[in-house]
């Protein structure tokens, strides 16, 4: 597909049209990526559960989860200027600027803009652990020969944003949203990926059920609104509104009841 066709896939699924641009751009970095950079990173996220699982809440991070020692920034930087000016131009999005943002620990991060205005950024990490065994090579839908992504299962992702919705200092909806899909999906621990759980950052928190009873209540329209509705499509954020959420909230009740 050219860029206007999987501009009109993105806009299709319900994104407004300036999201599913950056869609289009996120795929045009992944796929100069990992066609230069092979076996290098794992893409993990909000966006590559855009991507590949059909996730309809709008994510301007692309994650890649570091397996060996990071790229010299510039040659990063410009295996990706050629092929996101030409995706941005095409799409309508002049003057395309990469730049390094400072590093934080283990975290090399690049800012994508547009005439100065942020469109996404790409984070280099080495964060967490990724189950080499629940990692699948998924093809990217953008041309006629994919290129093939290294993304956590759903399974994986499932305990990745689990983790996540237990060790945030402060709650975020987006991961509520997320293990929703998931579980919709047919996502769920194993005992393997529980094992994990427990032993994990997050072991402290499943060993409080008062804390995991609090932050499940926490996830209403005070939360919600102003984290999800500018993300997602009008009708999905209006399905979750009319119940005050309740939809997630019991998804995560479900997701955590052996610890409640």
């Amino acid at each position: 597909m050219n860029y206007g066709e999987r501009l009109t896939h993105y806009e299709e699924r319900g994104f407004r049209h300036h999201a599913a641009a950056i869609n289009v751009l996120i795929e045009a970095a992944l796929e100069a990526l990992f066609s230069h950079f092979h076996e290098q990173f794992v893409f993990f996220g909000g966006s590559s559960l855009v991507l590949f699982y059909g996730s309809q809440r709008h994510s301007s991070d692309l994650d890649l989860w570091l397996k060996s020692e990071p790229p010299n920034p510039q040659e990063f930087i410009a295996i990706l200027q050629p092929v996101l000016t030409e995706a941005a131009e095409a799409l309508g999005y002049s003057d395309l600027a990469i730049q390094t943002e400072t590093p934080r620990g283990d975290v090399a991060k690049y800012l994508v803009t547009s005439r100065k205005i942020p469109l996404f950024t790409i984070d280099l990490t080495r964060i967490g652990a990724v189950i080499k065994s629940e990692v699948a090579s998924l093809p990217l839908p953008t041309g006629d020969d994919p290129v093939s992504v290294p993304v956590p299962s759903r399974n994986l992702a499932l305990l990745f944003k689990a983790e996540a919705f237990l060790t945030r200092r402060r709650l975020k909806a987006r991961d509520a949203f997320d293990i929703k899909l998931l579980l919709d999906s047919g996502a769920k621990l194993t005992d393997t990926l529980k094992a994990h759980l427990v032993d994990g950052p997050a072991a402290e928190r499943l060993e409080d059920p008062e804390f995991l009873a609090n932050r499940i209540q926490q996830v209403n329209s005070t939360v919600c609104k102003p984290e999800l509705e500018p993300f997602l499509p009008a009708e999905t954020y209006r399905e979750l509104q009319t119940s005050d959420f309740k939809s997630l909230r019991d998804a995560l009740t479900a997701l955590f009841s052996e610890w409640l």
